[in-house]
C-alpha cells in the first residue's frame, strides 16, 4: 500500500494520534505525516503511506492556506485562545480601521519570531517545554512568505470582542498565531487567533478531504480508492526514461543521461534540480536529481521505488 491521503483532522486529535489510529486502519507501520497540525486546529493533513513517506520531505516546501479568526483586544501566552491570559483591553471599532493596510504591509517576505508554545529548537531545547516551565528565552526571527491573505469578513463585534476572519497562503514555517498577532499590532493594538482551519496544502483541499471514519468504511468494503498516486502528487517535473538499458543502469544507482530521458542539456533543467522518473512502461521509478559532470548533465537517482 503506497500514496498519499488528503486527511480532514478533526479537532482533539493530535497529528500523532491520527497516524497511531491509521496505522491501525491500513494495518502498516510504514506511515506519516507531511505537517503537524495542533490538536484545536481542524483541517487537511496529509498522510504518506508506504514509499511515499519517502517523498515527505519534498512535500514540506509546498504552499499552505489558512482561515483564522484575528480576535482583538486579548494577549496570551500561546499568541491563541488557548493560553493564559496576559492583557485584555477594550477596543473601539475606530481602533481597528488599519486591519486593510496592516494585512497590505504583512505579505510577502516577512520575519516572525516563532512563539514560546512552538516545537522550535533552541540550543537543542524545545520551546514549550521552557514555556510550560515559565521560562522565555530570547528567539531568533525566522523568515517566512505570505505568498496572499485576505480580509474574509469584519471586524465585527461578537459577544465582548472584534473578530475578523482572514485567510492566508503562506510557506512552511509559518505560525498564524505569530501571525496574527503581529498584524494587531501594526494596527496599534493587541490579538490573538482564534479558530484556524487548514483548507489547502499544495493539491490537497479541504472540500475532497477524508476523515478517519470515512477511510475506515472504506477499508471495510476493500476500497482504497482515498490513497493517491505518489507521482501525480509530489510537485517536481516528471520524465520517462526513454530506453530499457538507460533504465537498468538507473535502477542500479548508475547516472543516466539528459539524452536517455530524450532531452538536450539546456533543455528545461538546472543543476541540482529534483525530478521523479518513469520506466518505459509507464511505472514509476523513483526520485533523482539533476547533476553536472563537466560540462553536461546527468541524472542519478536519489530514491528507488522500482523493485
Amino acid at each position: 500500500m503506497h500514496g498519499f491521503i488528503n486527511l480532514k483532522k478533526e479537532k482533539g486529535w493530535t497529528s500523532h494520534d491520527v497516524v497511531a489510529k491509521l496505522r491501525g486502519v491500513l494495518r502498516t507501520k510504514k506511515i506519516g505525516h507531511t505537517g503537524t497540525l495542533d490538536p484545536e486546529v481542524e483541517g487537511v493533513l496529509v498522510i504518506a503511506v508506504g514509499n511515499a513517506t519517502k517523498m515527505i520531505q519534498y512535500m514540506e516546501d509546498v504552499e499552505k492556506t489558512y482561515v483564522a479568526d484575528l480576535v482583538f483586544g486579548i494577549m496570551t501566552d500561546t499568541e491563541d485562545m488557548q493560553g493564559r491570559i496576559l492583557e485584555q483591553r477594550q477596543i473601539a471599532e475606530e481602533d481597528l480601521t488599519g486591519l486593510a493596510e496592516a494585512l497590505a504591509d504583512l505579505k510577502g517576505q516577512i520575519d516572525q519570531i516563532p512563539p514560546m508554545y512552538s516545537a522550535v529548537k533552541i540550543n537543542g531545547q524545545k520551546l514549550y517545554k521552557l514555556a510550560r516551565k515559565g521560562q522565555e528565552i530570547e528567539r531568533p526571527a525566522r523568515t517566512v512568505t505570505i505568498h496572499e491573505n485576505k480580509l474574509l469578513y469584519g471586524p465585527v463585534l461578537k459577544e465582548e470582542n472584534w473578530i475578523a476572519g482572514i485567510e492566508v497562503v503562506c510557506s512552511k514555517g509559518t505560525y498564524i498565531r505569530t501571525y496574527c498577532k503581529d498584524l494587531a499590532t501594526a494596527m496599534g493594538t493587541i490579538g490573538v487567533m482564534g479558530n484556524l482551519r487548514r483548507t489547502k496544502v499544495g493539491v490537497f483541499t479541504l472540500d475532497d478531504a477524508l476523515t478517519i471514519k470515512e477511510i475506515e468504511a472504506l477499508r471495510e468494503q476493500q476500497d482504497d480508492s482515498f490513497l493517491q498516486d505518489i507521482g501525480d502528487i509530489v510537485p517536481v517535473k516528471r520524465f520517462t526514461i526513454q530506453n530499457q538499458k538507460a533504465a537498468e543502469r538507473a535502477i542500479h544507482g548508475n547516472s543516466i543521461t539528459t539524452a536517455d530521458l530524450d532531452l538536450t542539456d539546456d533543455e528545461g533543467l538546472d543543476c541540482g534540480e529534483t525530478l521523479m522518473l518513469y520506466l518505459p512502461k509507464g511505472q514509476l521509478l523513483g526520485v533523482a536529481a539533476c547533476e553536472r559532470e563537466g560540462e553536461s548533465l546527468s541524472i542519478r537517482m536519489k530514491k528507488v521505488f522500482y523493485a
